[in-house]
């Protein structure tokens, strides 16, 4: 029954990803202050800004990283807790934005 309830989660989040994404960003929301790390372990830095858009929803982390103002991508970003989040881009995949 367990393993069960697990395959139907782990399917749920696959197909509604945004949501539960929606989820973690309202019980962590993002916000200045917080630090990211990149999907191989990187420290990049703490965000300096967070954009929103048009409807208010935000869009981007502005993160300063090797001296450099980077905006990473909202829709990647997670939170692994209050003040710790985490980005699916790899350290060169930052680099580049």
């Amino acid at each position: 029954m367990n393993k069960l309830l697990i395959a139907a989660m782990s399917a749920t989040s696959l197909l509604f990803g945004g949501a539960a994404l929606a989820q973690d960003a309202a019980a962590f929301p993002l916000h200045a202050g917080v630090t990211i790390r990149s999907s191989d372990g990187h420290r990049l830095g703490f965000v300096d800004q967070v954009f929103t858009g048009s409807d208010g929803q935000p869009t981007a982390a502005q993160v300063i990283v090797d001296d450099r103002l980077v905006n990473i991508p909202v829709s990647t970003i997670k939170p692994v807790d209050k003040t710790h989040f985490t980005t699916s881009l790899s350290y060169k995949e930052v680099e580049h934005l």
